[in-house]
């Protein structure tokens, strides 16, 4: 995912990390990391001696924990991150359900179908990078 710059949009970074996914408990002393070319496993029993899974201590500083607590100064000493200086890619990533990353597009049209009636929508968009949550059912988004 791409991270803006505050003071410019000229430029972007992304993560450039080995970490695929990371599974922890606020109140855990351990993370779990699953790294590039690792699949997590398939059971709903993970088993310590896989060696897909890493566990790291939340007691010393690294990348994993820095992206667990969200500490900006962390990630930028732990992790490795890319620096692009090129026009920001369009994309569309979901957050969650119906919240979504939306960045370098500036207008969305929606069309919804509600009890069988249409619904075209347009919205446009100002900034860079915007998180839009939609309260309708989206059948389609045209970017």
């Amino acid at each position: 995912m791409m991270l803006m710059q505050a003071q410019t949009e000229d430029f972007y970074s992304i993560l450039a990390t080995e970490i695929k996914s990371l599974a922890f408990s606020p109140d855990a002393d351990s993370i779990v990391q699953i790294n590039d070319g690792h699949a997590a496993p398939a059971s709903s029993v993970w088993y310590s001696a896989d060696s897909a899974l890493s566990f790291i201590d939340r007691q010393w500083p690294t990348c994993a924990l820095a992206i667990v607590t969200g500490n900006l100064a962390d990630l930028k000493t732990y992790c490795r991150y890319t620096i692009h200086k090129t026009p920001y890619p369009r994309s569309v990533v979901r957050l969650t359900g119906n919240t979504f990353l939306i960045t370098n597009i500036t207008a969305l049209h929606l069309r919804c179908l509600t009890y069988g009636t249409v619904n075209d929508t347009s919205i446009l968009l100002s900034h860079v990078q915007t998180v839009h949550t939609y309260r309708l059912i989206i059948n389609s988004i045209y970017l």
